[in-house]
């Protein structure tokens, strides 16, 4: 099993847990080069895997949710250091 997000914006009961036969997501590496391997909106891991990406000034950000992804791409500015 994965944990999905622990941004508290997202309270949806349903992210807690994602085992890995619920998504695709979670059982396919990515073969693209992220900034980092956390995801910068709730900071879970996704050095295994991510569920979505943006891309900002150039550069490839991964997410374990659409719902990072949705805040990120919003306020991209919060969370990328300049």
């Amino acid at each position: 099993m994965f944990p999905s997000c622990n941004h508290p914006n997202f309270k949806n009961p349903s992210r807690e847990i994602i085992s890995s036969a619920d998504t695709t997501a979670s059982k396919t590496k990515h073969n693209f080069n992220l900034v980092s391997n956390t995801d910068l909106v709730c900071g879970i891991s996704i050095k295994e895997y991510c569920s979505d990406t943006s891309v900002y000034q150039k550069k490839t950000y991964g997410f374990c949710c659409s719902g990072c992804k949705y805040e990120f791409d919003h306020h991209p500015k919060k969370y990328v250091k300049q």
